[in-house]
């Protein structure tokens, strides 16, 4: 096992499912080059919803509106895969959707009962528009205990969650899925040791496939330690490093520049909050120090930090919330990850709660959906749009087109925004249930 300096960490001053700007990314993260051809491009004026560069600045229609084109389409009824075994076993928990050379795959796992556990992972193939293209499929082999997170493969989807064992604690868990949800391989990550805290992350570099958690153990080392565990291409760890003594929040990756970024939060010491960041290697070694980012004091949290590779570096966004403020920060990195100038804060004139459902990166700014309070305390939904500076330029409430909406999940898919959501519906019989349905995103000529 490599321990992090946490005395470096300490004492330093102050994600990703698509690239943010255009970019040639690193060959060996798999990441194909990007880069657009602009020397034919003629302007034609300010961008315009028709498809066309018309500003010649290699991003097309970005800087728009968008809006659901046409119904959302149901991929997921309220009773599909529901056992009967327990009044849960309907439920639907951590939808996770990827893009795949077979079209959009749809991954998600019902409640189980505890006394008697199975399989309870489910997966669907959608087609190219959102719309269902094959059956719902149970995957025998996963047994998921829920905080699952996925992230893009090439060879389908990875996803991360916390895998329970028949008898025992639930434990960091990887699971390569084909194009068409076939589980390749499900490895427990290294250490042994309980990831009920937070949702635990994974992210492919190429050579490497780093997973990061934070510890929820009882048992001989009890505690919330900040784990990373580093795999190879078939998930069978290599080697793992406890990075932080006091994890808080769930962490994220993005990979750019021939690196890897890591942000996460701790607690270093009671009632403090720090964020910090640690570049890596695609082989997943740490370049040291550790740089702590932003510092907050009692009563502050922040939410779940998002980063993402640009033109010029790495963006990290994330709520925060305190008693005098609920906003967003947003601090620039540049291309070995360190930071540059300032965070950047935005109140966006309304509450925002310290957790963010997705983020994705789009048309040359980040796209995030997070729940907000309302004047009069109400908990809602709220899309923001933002351009590369992090300012919001649009707001969309998906409530306004769907009431029931709740829990949203982007995913790019050939060149086509969608948003995948939970739709509570309730039964004749007064039972709470769950559809999942699929919007597709596009701006309104």
């Amino acid at each position: 096992m490599r321990w992090l300096p946490i005395a470096l960490l300490l004492l330093s001053g102050c994600g990703s499912k698509s690239a943010l700007t255009v970019q040639p990314a690193p060959v060996d993260a798999g990441v194909p080059d990007l880069a657009p051809d602009l020397t034919s491009c003629i302007p034609r004026g300010p961008e315009s919803c028709n498809g066309v560069d018309d500003d010649c600045d290699g991003i097309v229609d970005e800087g728009l509106p968008l809006r659901p084109m046409g119904e959302s389409v149901v991929f997921r009824d309220t009773t599909d895969g529901e056992t009967g075994m327990c009044d849960t076993c309907a439920w639907v928990r951590d939808l996770a959707v990827e893009s795949t050379s077979a079209g959009i795959l749809a991954a998600w796992h019902l409640g189980y009962l505890g006394t008697e556990p199975q399989p309870n992972t489910y997966t669907r193939l959608l087609d190219d528009r959102g719309r269902p293209n094959g059956p719902i499929e149970r995957r025998d082999t996963l047994l998921n205990g829920g905080w699952t997170t996925s992230a893009p493969h090439p060879d389908g989807m990875l996803l991360t969650y916390c895998g329970r064992v028949r008898g025992g604690d639930d434990v960091t868990t990887r699971a390569l899925l084909d194009a068409r949800g076939v589980p390749i391989w499900e490895v427990r990550a290294e250490p042994d040791r309980s990831c009920g805290a937070w949702r635990p992350v994974s992210v492919r570099t190429g050579p490497r496939i780093l997973t990061a958690w934070t510890d929820n153990s009882s048992g001989p080392i009890p505690g919330h330690e900040h784990l990373i565990d580093i795999a190879g291409p078939d998930g069978e760890s290599l080697d793992w490093t406890e990075v932080l003594p006091e994890g808080d929040g769930k962490p994220a990756f993005a990979v750019g520049h021939g690196r890897v970024v890591h942000v996460a939060a701790a607690r270093p010491e009671p009632r403090m909050s720090h964020l910090y960041v640690q570049p890596y290697s695609l082989d997943g070694e740490p370049f040291e120090p550790a740089e702590i980012l932003l510092e907050l004091g009692p009563e502050s949290f922040y939410g779940e930090p998002w980063v993402f590779a640009t033109e010029t570096g790495f963006i990290v966004h994330m709520n925060e919330e305190s008693r005098e403020i609920r906003g967003r920060i947003v601090i620039d990195l540049d291309r070995e990850g360190r930071t540059v100038g300032d965070p950047r804060r935005y109140d966006d004139e309304l509450e925002l709660v310290n957790t963010v459902d997705d983020a994705i990166a789009f048309r040359g700014g980040v796209i995030f959906a997070s729940p907000i309070r309302d004047a009069d305390g109400e908990l809602g939904y709220r899309v923001f749009f933002t351009n590369a500076r992090g300012e919001t330029v649009d707001t969309w409430d998906p409530r306004d087109d769907d009431e029931g909406y709740g829990d949203g999940v982007f995913v790019e898919h050939r060149g086509q925004l969608f948003l995948a959501y939970r739709r509570g519906v309730e039964s004749p019989d007064g039972r709470a249930l769950v559809q999942l349905r699929m919007w597709s995103l596009g701006c309104q000529p």
